[in-house]
């Protein structure tokens, strides 16, 4: 045998040919006087074809030579007839290979392993129908030829004709109208549709047209023995099974039977009973469907239809390809025809036709054209969809300068280069924070026949992004050196990468593993432009600098940032500005540090929504949270953020009432003093650094709510949406504000490390011993540098005034003993006259007095009552040297006049109470007031 045609001008009518499926060895062949099939080659006369071409229309007929029939096309079936039928041909993938088509279809080898049957399908867009090569194998004799020809010439020569619908008429009222043999339509009465037949089930449409060769899928053929019936629709099916409220098979050989009964009440109405399913023909508002119940929606009219033969059909053949003006990619091919013999091309969805060709004259044709006889088309389309990417080229190993950068989530997690493992793909776990090489990605093609893609980091020399079939829980390694092509799409918000080439779809298998599906949930892909995310990052970060959680401090690499974004355009990248930019980001992400929340600091929540405004509770204890200016050094404001483990969920305690943020109730938000039940989920809003959301989690799923600030009433309340009130800033308070009385004496005790402010002196009480004549001594211990987290301290500056505690997160020293007690954490119930504080007596004495209220506020100092009764004194005078230089504590006895209680001047006057400013001796020492 000769080699394989690479051209149809090479096929000749005075030849003839072997047809050979083109990647395996077989051929088809007539295995009987009416059908042909596939099967190994031969040279005998049952293997042998005319391939006859048309000189009028270009249309091909393939005679066999054995049984003189011509190849044909039936659905399920493989005939030959005696009538010739033109057989179209159109290139296929590979030089020298073509897919044939006849009647209305696709004409192929059967895809499933080992099998030889002949597959025919009415589409080659979802199948893999492999095509066919041609094989010279000697010369027709005269009488061979003129049968072909004559043959040929009395079929283009004729046309074919078609039966249409020509006629309509009224419902029949008796079911002895009927009759077998009788045309009618099926009319569902309590939906108002008429039904037909897709193919493979029921469905519902409009009334049909007249003269309209679509219109046939609306008729049915009866046939009856007069006691049951079966349908039969005019695409060749049965109406068969009726599945209890599924929709309703149609079949090409199982026909299916039902018995009919008049309705009950409903004039010209019958039901139709399955005996094969044991159900009734139902409606639903699209379709038919099975139902074990009569009349209402089972209820249908039988509408008797003439039907004719029509004018003259021909087929025609469109080969479609998606095109962008350069590229084409075929989106397979169709058999269509229509009664007015104008051209129709198919639609697709996404796409627009552009234009229509005749193959055989090479003529531009539009709708409104018409053909006498079978053609064949070719048909353009251009996407709706504007390219996901921007691409670029590579060449001799390099890549183009103004490449355009992305990088590659695949179900959340970043395709990257593993440098470690190299000659792998894979996906990183932790979605990497740099731009680093290894994360880049170049595409190198087009939108209509795909794309291939380049790794920065494995190089332009190295295999770009291949895969190898059916991969599942897998890495991506090099498969050799072909260029696999990747097409890129979008259906509403979800993006997808898949091969060109067999339409697998590039996943994440769950499993943090690349994989390769045909089908998956985990396929979803995100496509970001590197460089602008960069360039907009850097813009971000450099407004996105201070002291709200979630900002960047500030730090030496955010100028560098800043001017790599301005040098570099977007629209006109270069290698030189990208690399600029991308060092930068990289410099600035590696060393800037965020600002985060912490369980040991306290923190101020902003509304985003309404500026200057902040939240609090209205009172202590289980009190109403409402908004107040926003007062950074107001402790009534402040607010514990207590994290639970690593879930993004917090308790938020407010120290000033001491209670958790609760529930709304009422459409207000309360704090709660019992045991917090309700964490609230902390997370970005959106893009922006410092804006959160609050979600209450303790709810159903359908109820929980964001703390939403409302402007209107001043509330706090639960809300389901996500507007600007439901946004907030939280601000860590930094410098803790205190005011020392003008005696220059005041206590604290605070959740974190701190530095005082210039001015201000840290004491412990390192100890307190009983009196030996009438006061009794308490040493204190001076604090010097950081004063540590939890620590209570006594506060000393001369003259009073207001001082600031600074957040650090520089480590102090604890004092080695130290009497004091403290409040870090929220109002402390003490009971009255349990513990001791400082305040100055009505004769300006600074000292520890007895307490006499229930409740202590947050961050503040105290002595319990047994120091004071160990000491066996009634309370603790406070006092200092003449320098400002704090000693001691004098301690009074129980029930004396103490000298301790007397005051003079520095003359030597007995005073009843110090002014501001003075210095005096009490206890027998000075003390500056």
């Amino acid at each position: 045998m000769a080699n394989g045609i690479t051209s149809l001008d090479e096929l000749d009518n005075t030849k003839y040919y072997y047809i050979q499926q083109a990647s395996d060895n077989q051929y088809v062949y007539a295995n009987s006087s009416t059908s042909y099939t596939m099967g190994t080659a031969s040279s005998g006369t049952t293997h042998q074809w005319a391939v006859y071409k048309s000189t009028n229309s270009g249309n091909y007929y393939f005679y066999n030579l054995s049984t003189g029939k011509f190849m044909t096309a039936n659905g399920s079936t493989c005939p030959l007839q005696s009538d010739a039928v033109p057989v179209f041909l159109l290139p296929g993938e590979t030089a020298g290979e073509w897919y044939a088509y006849s009647a209305s279809y696709v004409i192929g080898q059967n895809a499933a392993a080992g099998a030889n049957a002949v597959l025919l399908t009415n589409s080659i867009a979802n199948y893999e129908v492999p095509a066919f090569s041609f094989t010279e194998g000697g010369a027709l004799t005269a009488a061979q030829q003129n049968a072909v020809a004559a043959k040929v010439y009395v079929y283009e020569s004729g046309g074919e004709t078609v039966n249409v619908i020509s006629s309509i008429g009224s419902a029949i009222s008796d079911l002895s109208a009927l009759t077998d043999g009788s045309t009618v339509l099926l009319y569902s009465n309590g939906k108002g549709k008429y039904t037909y037949d897709n193919g493979s089930y029921l469905y519902f449409g409009s009334t049909p047209s007249t003269n309209d060769i679509d219109a046939m899928k609306y008729v049915f053929t009866v046939s009856t023995d007069g006691t049951n019936y079966t349908f039969r629709s005019g695409a060749g099916n049965y109406i068969y099974t009726l599945q209890n409220g599924t929709i309703v098979n149609t079949s090409s050989t199982n026909e299916g039977s039902f018995t009919i009964t008049a309705s009950s009440g409903t004039a010209n109405c019958f039901n139709l009973y399955s005996t094969t399913s044991g159900t009734y023909l139902n409606a639903n508002p699209d379709k038919p469907v099975g139902w074990s119940s009569s009349e209402e929606n089972s209820l249908y009219k039988f509408i008797p239809v003439t039907i004719t033969a029509s004018s003259t059909v021909y087929s025609a053949v469109y080969d479609c390809y998606l095109t962008d003006g350069t590229n084409e990619k075929s989106l397979g091919a169709q058999v269509l025809f229509n009664n007015s013999n104008t051209y129709s091309a198919p639609t697709f969805s996404g796409a627009t036709l552009s234009s229509m060709t005749n193959l055989a004259t090479g003529a531009t044709v539009s709708s409104s054209n018409t053909y006498t006889s079978s053609v064949a088309v070719k048909a353009l389309y251009t996407s709706n969809a504007a390219a996901l990417v921007t691409p670029t080229t590579v060449s001799n190993g390099t890549f183009a300068d103004n490449a355009t950068w992305y990088r590659i989530y695949v179900n959340g997690k970043l395709l990257c280069y593993d440098e470690k493992t190299a000659r792998y793909y894979t996906l990183n776990r932790t979605a990497q924070a740099t731009f680093n090489d290894a994360d880049l990605w170049c595409f190198d093609g087009n939108n209509v026949t795909g794309y291939v893609l380049y790794n920065k980091k494995a190089g332009a020399a190295v295999q770009p992004l291949t895969y190898t079939a059916n991969l599942v829980n897998g890495d991506v390694p090099y498969t050799g050196n072909e260029e696999n092509l990747w097409v890129v799409s979008q259906n509403g918000s979800a993006c997808y990468l898949t091969t060109a080439e067999d339409g697998f779809y590039l996943c994440n298998d769950g499993q943090g593993k690349v994989s390769l599906y045909k089908s998956s949930s985990y396929k979803n892909v995100a496509i970001e432009p590197a460089g602008e995310t960069m360039k907009t990052n850097a813009e971000l970060y450099a407004n996105e600098m201070g002291n709200y959680v979630g900002m960047f401090k500030e730090n030496n690499y955010t100028s560098t940032l800043t001017a790599a974004a301005s040098g570099y355009t977007t629209a006109s990248p270069t290698a030189t500005t990208f690399s600029n930019l991308q060092t930068a980001y990289n410099n600035f992400m590696n060393n800037a540090e965020r600002v985060t929340l912490r369980n040991d600091r306290l923190y101020v929540i902003a509304s985003v929504g309404t500026s200057g405004k902040s939240i609090r509770p209205s009172g202590t204890g289980a009190s109403q949270v409402v908004g107040v200016a926003k007062d950074m050094a107001n402790t009534n404001q402040y607010w514990r953020i207590l994290q639970l483990g690593n879930s993004g969920e917090y308790y938020l305690l407010s120290p000033y009432a001491g209670g958790y943020l609760d529930a709304s109730s009422g459409g207000k938000i309360y704090l709660t003093t019992s045991a917090p039940t309700h964490p609230y989920l902390i997370t970005n809003y959106g893009t922006t650094l410092s804006q959160w959301l609050l979600h209450d989690q303790n709810a159903s799923t359908a109820n929980r709510s964001y703390l939403n600030y409302k402007a209107a009433t001043n509330i706090l309340t639960g809300w389901t949406g996500a507007d600007a009130s439901d946004r907030w800033q939280i601000l860590p308070v930094d410098e803790f504000p205190v005011t020392v009385s003008a005696s220059g004496f005041a206590t604290t005790c605070l959740p974190f490390n701190a530095l005082p402010s210039s001015g201000l002196q840290v004491f412990a009480i390192e100890s307190a011993t009983p009196p030996t004549s009438e006061d009794g001594i308490a040493t204190l211990s001076a604090i010097s540098g950081v004063v540590p987290a939890a620590t209570p301290v006594v506060l000393y500056a001369k003259g009073g005034g207001d001082f600031t505690l600074n957040a650090t997160d520089t480590e102090g020293t604890a004092p080695a003993a130290n009497l004091l007690q403290g409040t870090p954490d929220m109002l402390t119930t003490v009971g009255a006259n349990n513990v001791y504080v400082v305040w100055d007596n009505d004769n300006n004495t600074p000292g520890f007095y007895k307490y006499t209220a229930d409740q202590l506020a947050p961050f503040k100092a105290y002595l319990s009552a047994e120091v004071l009764a160990a000491a066996g004194v009634s309370r603790l005078l406070l006092s200092v040297g003449e320098e400002g230089t704090t000693t001691d504590i004098n301690a009074a006895t129980e029930g004396k006049t103490q000298r301790g209680s007397e005051i003079f001047d520095l003359q030597g006057r007995r005073v009843t109470k110090m002014q501001k400013g003075g210095i005096y001796i009490v206890g027998g020492k000075k003390i500056v007031n």
